[in-house]
C-alpha cells in the first residue's frame, strides 16, 4: 500500500466537480435552480457553442449580499441550511453548497450581483477556482452568472464532451424541465444568439407546455388537481390518444424539484393501464407536493433520485389523481357527443348487413355494402385452440394434436395444391378457408401486412403520395438532429420531410400505403428505431414493417367474399407470405381427421 496523501483544496474542488459538473447542461441546471431558490420569476438562459465556451444565467432574485460573495464560492458553502436537522425540512433547490465551487474549479466565472437593499452591486471574476478580481459596478436588483471556458484546465474531462449540437440538446432538454415545473416564471432561452424558448410565466402548465412542445400537444393536456392524505398532486397529462412511442415526455416533480421516480411513473401509467396500447406511453406533467420531512432528497450526486417514507401512500395518490382527471375529462365527451354502440350476436347463417368493410382495387381499399358469413361460434374456435385438453379427451399425445393444429408456415402452393375455398369470416378478423382435406384459419391483418410490406421491397414506382394539407409535428430536442442526420432515410421510404421552426416539421409527402393522420406516428416510430440501430439496412427493412402495418387492413373489419378471396389468392401465391413481418404467423391449419375426432366422427 502506498503512502497516504492528504490531497490539496484544489485537487478536492475538481474530483468534486465530476460529481456535479457532467457536462454544460449541468452547470445550466444548477444556476437555474438558484435562480429560483432566490424567488426569481423571470430568468434567461444564454449559451454558445453547446454551453461548452459561453453559459450565462440572468434572473431577477434577491441577490447576494456584497459581503457573501466570495463566500459563495467555498466549498459547502450554503444559505439554505445551516444543521443536518435542516436536510428534513427542505423545500429549495440547491442545499450542499457544492454547485457554485464546483463550477468555479474547472471554468472562468464572472458573477455581477446586487441584493434589493444594497445601492450598488457587485463583480467578482473567478478561474479555476481562484478570486481574480473584484469591484463594485452598477446593475439591477438579481444575478447574472457567466460561465466561459468550461474544462479548460482539465483536457480529459473536456475529451468526453460530444458535438456543440448535442451538447445543446440536453440543455434545451433542461430548460425545458424548468419550464414545465415552474410555470409561474418567465423563462428566455437563447441558443447561438437565437431566441429558441420563451414561456410567459401565466402559471398555467399548458402554456408551459405550449412553449416546449406546441400549441397541438398542449390542446390535448387535461388539468390534474388532487389530494389524498397530505400528498397533493396537480400538473397536466396526456388524454390516451396523444400517447408516444417512449417516455420522453414525461417530466416528475417532487416539492417543485425534479426527478426520476419509479414509484410516480409506474403509478401514473398504471391509471391508463387498459387505456393504452403496447408499447404507448402516455404524456405526463406531475408535481407532487407533500411535508418534506416524508421525502429524502440527498440520495442522489446530483439530486435526481429521492425516497419516499411511503411509497404506496404515494403511488395511491397519483394513480387516483390521473385516473380521476382522466375520468372526468372522458365523462364530460360522452356527454357532448354520446355514442351508442350494441352488441351484434353471433350470426349462424349467411346475414345482409350495413358496415364499412373493403373492397380489394389494385392492392388497396374501397369502401361498399356487403354480406359477411360467420359459419363458426368462438366456443368451436376455442376448442381449436386447447390443443393439449384436446389429447387428454382423445387419448392420443399432445405432439401428435400439435402436428394436426399447429400453426402452418409453409403452405402448399404449388400449380397442383387443391384452390383455397373462402367459407367466410369469424370475428371480422379471421379469414376462414378450404383446402382439400384442410381448414385454415388466415389472419387478415397479419397477410395484407405482409403482402403490403412485399410490395414495398420490390416496389421500382413512386410510393409517396402528395399531402392535401402539410403534417406538421413538433419532436424533442434530441431527436432534431436525429431526423435531419437520416432524413434519407425518410426520403427512401417515401416521406418529404422539411424543417418548420424551432423542434417543429412539415410533412408534405408520405408514403402512399399509410393514411395522412398516420404520418406522425410512423415518423416517431421511425426514430425510434434510429434510436437503436446504426445498421442502415436493418432500420430501412423495419421501418417498412412500420409503413406495411400502418397501410393493412385491421383487425375487426369485415370483408365482402370478392375481398377474402382476393387476399387469400394473394397469400397463396407467394412462398415468402408466410409470417407477417414481426413473424407472427399468417395460416392456421387444422386437419380433416382432426375436426372428425372432435366430432366423434372417427375415434
Amino acid at each position: 500500500m502506498g503512502k497516504i496523501n492528504v490531497l490539496d483544496i484544489e485537487t478536492v474542488n475538481k474530483i468534486a466537480a465530476g460529481e456535479v459538473v457532467e457536462r454544460p447542461a449541468s452547470v445550466v441546471k444548477e444556476l437555474v435552480e438558484n435562480s429560483i431558490d432566490a424567488g426569481s420569476d423571470a430568468i434567461t438562459v444564454e449559451i454558445k457553442n453547446g454551453g461548452i465556451s459561453f453559459i450565462r444565467i440572468t434572473d431577477n432574485g434577491s441577490g447576494i449580499d456584497k459581503s457573501d460573495v466570495e463566500t459563495a464560492f467555498l466549498p459547502h458553502s450554503t444559505s439554505k441550511i445551516k444543521s443536518i436537522d435542516d436536510l428534513y425540512n427542505l423545500y429549495t433547490m440547491g442545499f450542499r453548497g457544492e454547485a457554485l465551487a464546483s463550477i468555479a474549479s474547472v471554468a472562468k466565472v464572472d458573477v455581477i450581483t446586487k441584493s434589493k437593499g444594497e445601492l450598488e452591486g457587485t463583480v467578482l471574476s473567478l478561474e479555476g477556482g481562484k478570486i481574480i478580481s473584484k469591484s463594485e459596478t452598477g446593475c439591477p436588483d438579481g444575478t447574472t452568472m457567466v460561465v466561459k471556458e468550461l474544462f479548460y484546465n482539465t483536457p480529459a474531462r473536456m475529451n468526453f464532451l460530444k458535438k456543440d449540437v448535442t451538447e445543446a440538446a440536453h440543455i434545451t432538454e433542461i430548460v425545458d424541465r424548468m419550464i414545465l415545473g415552474n410555470p409561474t416564471i418567465s423563462f428566455k432561452y437563447i441558443n447561438g444568439g437565437r431566441e429558441t424558448r420563451f414561456s410567459s410565466g401565466s402559471g398555467s402548465i399548458k402554456d408551459a407546455a405550449a412553449s416546449v412542445w406546441g400549441n397541438e400537444i398542449a390542446t390535448s393536456l387535461i388539468d390534474v388537481d388532487y389530494e389524498y392524505e397530505g400528498v397533493h398532486v396537480f400538473g397536466a397529462i396526456g388524454m390516451p390518444y396523444s400517447a408516444r412511442q417512449n417516455r420522453g415526455m414525461q417530466n416528475f416533480y417532487v416539492n417543485g424539484r425534479w426527478v426520476r421516480s419509479k414509484t410516480i411513473c409506474y403509478a401514473a401509467e398504471n391509471a391508463y393501464r387498459t387505456m393504452l396500447m403496447t408499447g404507448k406511453f402516455p404524456i405526463l406533467v406531475l408535481n407532487v407536493e407533500l411535508d418534506s420531512s416524508l421525502v429524502d432528497v440527498n440520495v442522489h450526486p446530483s439530486k435526481l433520485e429521492i425516497k419516499f417514507s411511503d411509497e404506496r401512500k404515494i403511488g395511491d395518490a397519483v394513480s387516483w389523481a390521473v385516473q380521476n382527471a382522466i375520468f372526468t375529462s372522458t365523462k364530460e365527451k360522452e356527454v357532448k357527443s354520446p355514442v351508442k354502440t350494441e352488441q351484434k350476436p353471433v350470426l349462424n347463417q349467411a346475414e345482409t348487413v350495413k358496415s364499412e368493410p373493403f373492397k380489394f382495387k389494385n392492392n388497396n381499399f374501397e369502401q361498399k355494402e356487403t354480406k359477411t358469413f360467420d359459419f363458426f361460434s368462438k366456443d368451436i374456435i376455442d376448442a381449436f385452440k386447447n390443443e393439449e385438453k384436446t389429447a387428454e379427451a382423445e387419448n392420443i399425445t399432445f405432439e401428435e394434436i400439435q402436428e394436426l393444429a399447429e400453426p402452418e408456415t409453409a403452405p402448399i402452393i404449388s400449380g397442383e395444391a387443391p384452390k383455397a375455398k373462402v367459407c367466410g369470416q369469424v370475428f371480422d378478423t379471421y379469414i376462414i378457408v378450404q383446402q382439400g382435406d384442410k381448414m385454415l384459419l388466415i389472419d387478415q391483418h397479419a397477410a395484407h401486412e405482409r403482402i403490403r410490406y412485399e410490395q414495398l421491397k420490390n416496389s421500382r414506382e413512386e410510393i409517396s403520395q402528395v399531402l392535401m394539407f402539410p403534417e406538421t409535428f413538433t419532436v424533442q430536442p434530441t431527436d432534431c438532429r436525429l431526423l435531419l442526420d437520416n432524413i434519407e432515410v425518410f426520403e427512401k421510404l417515401g416521406f418529404e420531410i422539411e424543417e418548420f421552426g424551432e423542434n417543429t416539421f412539415a410533412a408534405r409527402r408520405a408514403p402512399g400505403a399509410i393514411a395522412a393522420v398516420e404520418t406522425q406516428e410512423t415518423v416517431f416510430e421511425i426514430l425510434e428505431l434510429l434510436k437503436k440501430s446504426k445498421d442502415v439496412m436493418e432500420i430501412y427493412d423495419k421501418a417498412m414493417f412500420s409503413v406495411a402495418c400502418k397501410g393493412a387492413v385491421k383487425a375487426n373489419k369485415k370483408l365482402s367474399a370478392d375481398e377474402m378471396q382476393q387476399l387469400v389468392d394473394t397469400v397463396f401465391s407467394d412462398e415468402k407470405i408466410r409470417t407477417c413481418p414481426h413473424g407472427r404467423p399468417i395460416i392456421i391449419s387444422f386437419d380433416k381427421k382432426f375436426i372428425e375426432k372432435e366430432f366423434k366422427r372417427i375415434v
